[in-house]
């Protein structure tokens, strides 16, 4: 077969026709964004964002979708991944919330602490355009209670600011990097045109990111997650500094056994200790 494959390569050689391509290694780069998401999330950097919220599909009444999310990263996953509540957004079974009471059952604190970071948590998304980068088109901007909240205070107190012609712009400030210490200051700017018209028709079918899964596909994805698990044993310690262990029961003296005395003899007992029986 190499043979033959030798053989013919020398005969398109000699007639000079060329019947394969050449591998240009500069259209790589172009194509390293296939292999990526197709999903474009913008995330904000610590100061000013400026941003602008695209008007809600035909049909929808809001430009945004709220779901519940359950986070899972357990032992042995490099990355984490989000799942949607059945029970909460659907009245279904959802096994990770019984995955919760079950880990929250055995009693230890290992498994009580893991069961806390997968409990479901309220979730926004929203077609936004980046007004740094607005060549990159609609991104996804998710967003949780903090942001939701003051972005309903702007639409009480300014009207829609997505409107394509009278809407606006909106600043978010973010304050911090980490997870406790991240804040988030929405401030409206004025009155402004969206700009290109096509980026309503490109934005981002927001009703994927309330699509429940199967069970099947979620213990797939869980791998260790759902095998079978002993409950812990409790270890006392480690205790911090001034905190000793906790005190043992001691154990009570046992009473020493009194010297018995001897009992009174009666005239029978000297009777046996003289005549013993069988005398």
């Amino acid at each position: 077969m190499a043979q033959q494959g030798i053989q013919k390569t020398q005969a398109q050689q000699a007639s000079g026709v060329v019947q394969y391509g050449k591998y240009d290694p500069s259209v790589s780069q172009e194509e390293q964004g296939f292999f990526a998401s197709d999903l474009d999330f913008l995330k904000l950097s610590v100061g000013d964002n400026v941003v602008r919220f695209l008007p809600p599909p035909v049909g929808w009444d809001r430009p945004y979708v709220l779901v519940k999310q359950h986070f899972i990263q357990a032992d042995g996953m490099e990355k984490g991944f989000s799942v949607v509540c059945a029970r909460q957004m659907a009245r279904e079974r959802c096994i990770i919330c019984e995955k919760i009471s079950e880990f929250k059952a055995m009693g230890n604190d290992i498994q009580y602490q893991l069961a806390e970071k997968m409990f479901a948590r309220a979730r926004a998304f929203a077609n936004v355009i980046d007004r740094r980068n607005p060549e990159l088109g609609p991104r996804i901007l998710a967003f949780g209670k903090t942001v939701f909240e003051q972005l309903s205070k702007i639409a009480a107190d300014n009207g829609d600011y997505c409107d394509p012609e009278t809407g606006f712009d909106i600043n978010i400030t973010r304050v911090g990097t980490g997870q406790q210490d991240t804040k988030y200051f929405l401030i409206p700017r004025g009155s402004s045109l969206l700009g290109d018209l096509n980026w309503i028709a490109e934005a981002t079918d927001l009703s994927k990111f309330a699509k429940i899964d199967s069970a099947e596909e979620i213990m797939r994805r869980c791998g260790d997650l759902f095998a079978p698990r002993q409950p812990a044993r409790r270890m006392p310690g480690p205790f911090p500094p001034g905190r000793q262990l906790p005190a043992q029961p001691q154990a009570q003296p046992q009473a020493q056994p009194q010297p018995r005395q001897p009992a009174q003899r009666t005239v029978a007992d000297d009777m046996n200790d003289t005549f013993p029986k069988g005398y």
